[in-house]
């Protein structure tokens, strides 16, 4: 709630600052032909001088709202960060499933090191890893492989998963993409 709340905050003053600051120009370029008739002008300042506070004094404002209402945006996400769990509260029975049926798994999995051995072999791999038959891998079926891969039962409940059984081409596709995976 206060993330998004700053956000909006943020968002909606750093456009209201924009908008007021661009728009001014036109504002002052019309006030500078009606306030003046060229015929007034006493000689205190030289010309240019109100030109040039008037600028200065918009930029800065211009600096100073942007500054103030992005710090208020920023603010609010790194709350969000420091104070919001991301993590669920996952209540895995890892012994539900024999570790021979986990070991077959990991055993194909091993076996990938192409994407067309990807297409191959992770439908059969994704069907083995949805142990309550549901059409779908859960988080709590994930946790149990990287588990069995030898991670720790904290470390595979916040890194587990879900997946459908379908995403074979993406999965795939990823696994082998540089720009996603460091291999």
């Amino acid at each position: 709630m206060i993330v998004g709340i700053t956000g909006l905050i943020g968002a909606f003053s750093l456009g209201d600052v924009a908008t007021n600051f661009i728009t001014w120009f036109d504002h002052w370029g019309l006030l500078t032909k009606i306030e003046t008739d060229g015929d007034s002008y006493d000689g205190i300042d030289t010309d240019g001088t109100s030109a040039t506070f008037d600028v200065t004094y918009h930029y800065l404002t211009l600096i100073l709202g942007y500054t103030v209402f992005t710090t208020i945006a920023f603010g609010g996400n790194i709350f969000g960060l420091m104070y919001m769990n991301f993590n669920e509260n996952l209540e895995c029975d890892f012994g539900s499933v024999d570790d021979a049926s986990k070991q077959d798994i990991i055993d194909v999995y091993n076996q990938i090191d192409s994407v067309k051995k990807c297409y191959e072999l992770l439908p059969k791999i994704k069907k083995q890893m949805d142990f309550n038959k549901n059409g779908l891998i859960d988080k709590c079926e994930s946790a149990m492989v990287i588990k069995h891969y030898g991670s720790s039962e904290e470390y595979a409940k916040k890194f587990a998963y879900r997946a459908g059984l379908l995403d074979i081409k993406a999965d795939c596709d990823n696994m082998f993409d540089p720009m996603v995976y460091n291999q």
